[in-house]
């Protein structure tokens, strides 16, 4: 469950700064708030596509949830714990940015030059408001 959203964006590695993290370890400098530690843990699980890298951070989350879970108690609590957190995180990356794309756009005026994507969303705006009408549900 921890390595879907990277599943779902298609590469493992999306933030701004990683390339920072990454180039310490290569130019062998020092910055503040780069780890030199984390850009050889990226180095040694890069190929293929730093794919390694997000599967090992992944168990290793793993590991220490269910280690925090058992010294507090709440081992039983793993699978409502799991469903809770897998419930918020289809409620903020899922349904929100679909509602909100449901909602009118703005006026205004329109660009002339559409781009593939932006006629993509643009007609799954238009059918999810469709089906909230048929639905009945007020968007």
């Amino acid at each position: 469950m921890l390595v879907l959203p990277a599943l779902w964006n298609g590469f493992p590695l999306l933030q701004f700064d990683t390339g920072g993290y990454f180039a310490r370890w290569h130019e062998g400098t020092l910055e503040e708030s780069r780890s030199t530690v984390y850009g050889l843990f990226l180095n040694l699980f890069q190929w293929p596509d730093f794919w390694p890298a997000v599967v090992v951070q992944a168990g290793a989350t793993a590991w220490v949830l269910s280690l925090v879970l058992r010294v507090h108690g709440f081992e039983r609590m793993r699978v409502l714990l799991a469903t809770i957190a897998a419930l918020v995180i289809l409620r903020e990356k899922v349904l929100r940015p679909i509602l909100a794309g449901v909602s009118k756009p703005k006026m205004g005026r329109k660009p002339k030059h559409w781009s593939p994507i932006d006629e993509h969303y643009e007609a799954i705006r238009q059918d999810t408001f469709i089906l909230f009408q048929d639905l009945r549900i007020a968007a």
